[in-house]
């Protein structure tokens, strides 16, 4: 039982007690517990990047792409590329992630449904990534990335993995 309390916050031994007492009070009284089990996540969507842990854990995006210990004051980060930085850019989680084509984004609507226009989500999905038009050559190569897919959305996040690892979107000091 001291085991227990010792895990236990201060306000969940107090709600232990006061459960007990009124057991005691009202033996027909029932009461029903409820967990919520959650996962906290450390580098949360929509929220700032001062609840983020600084530094990041060794694995995170962050520490792989040069983000220093803070160990010391005198720590600067590494402005050197990495063999383990080419490959979280080819193969992971992160890239996956933003590769894909999701329900609710804007360029969704335009490969499903009425309003789908094929040039119209290339040149979204450019100015998203490389923050501007596409050539007409660079169009054509898009249709064909994109046409290589089992759907267009398939192909879409293809073409989105392809300009996310492409020279123009990496930054090189």
């Amino acid at each position: 039982m001291i085991e227990k309390m010792r895990v236990m916050s201060r306000e969940e031994i107090e709600a232990m007690r006061m459960m007990e007492m009124r057991k005691k009070q009202n033996p027909r009284m029932r009461y029903v517990e409820r967990y919520v089990d959650y996962e906290v996540d450390d580098n949360p969507r929509f929220a700032s990047a001062m609840r983020m842990a600084s530094p990041a854990a060794p694995a995170h995006f962050l520490r792989i792409f040069g983000q220093p210990a803070r160990a010391e004051l005198g720590d600067h980060r590494d402005q050197t590329a990495s063999m383990r930085q080419a490959l979280m850019m080819l193969n992971g989680k992160l890239t996956h992630e933003a590769s894909r084509v999701g329900d609710f984004e804007p360029v969704f609507s335009l490969l499903v449904g009425k309003k789908a226009s094929l040039n119209e989500a290339i040149k979204l999905v450019y100015r998203e990534i490389l923050t501007r038009e596409p050539s007409t050559d660079e169009i054509a190569d898009a249709k064909e990335i994109i046409a290589g897919g089992d759907t267009s959305r398939d192909g879409m996040a293809d073409l989105r993995w392809v300009l996310f690892n492409c020279h123009e979107f990496r930054f090189v000091p």
